[in-house]
């Protein structure tokens, strides 16, 4: 698995790019800082579309700070399978960065094998961890 991370900074919106790529794909994050709330495009595959999209609310069980949640709700496109991985995404995300988090995701390969399926779950969710990771850099730096 190769990946690649570019961070730039416009107007004041920090975005981040990430590329993780397999062998017969390649799956792309973009996402975008929005306040202390994050956008976040998971695409990948032969034909990038809008699959799923789901949104993650941080917060905690009985307002007991020592027990972390995420809230997920999640829309598909009729026909689509995207909505699993944009939840897992939006809750992953939303968890370990305390922020709102919209996830959109939009993958597709043809006949894909179930093992190329998990591959392609793998690599959007380790697209999601060098995100992660990114941030936590970016702010040991400011």
């Amino acid at each position: 698995m190769l990946y690649q991370i570019q961070e730039e900074t416009k107007h004041e919106l920090k975005q981040f790019h990430i590329l993780v790529h397999e062998d017969r794909f390649q799956v792309h994050l973009t996402a975008m800082q929005c306040g202390k709330d994050w956008n976040v495009l998971l695409i990948g595959g032969e034909k990038h579309h809008v699959g799923a999209i789901a949104l993650g609310v941080p917060g905690y069980i009985d307002e007991d700070r020592s027990r972390p949640t995420v809230s997920v709700s999640s829309l598909c496109v009729t026909g689509h399978k995207d909505d699993e991985l944009a939840r897992m995404a939006a809750e992953e995300l939303g968890k370990n960065l305390a922020a709102r988090v919209v996830v959109v995701v939009g993958i597709h390969l043809d006949k894909a094998t179930p093992k190329e399926i998990s591959s392609i779950c793998n690599a959007a969710m380790t697209c999601c961890k060098k995100l992660e990771e990114q941030i936590d850099l970016t702010k040991v730096g400011a």
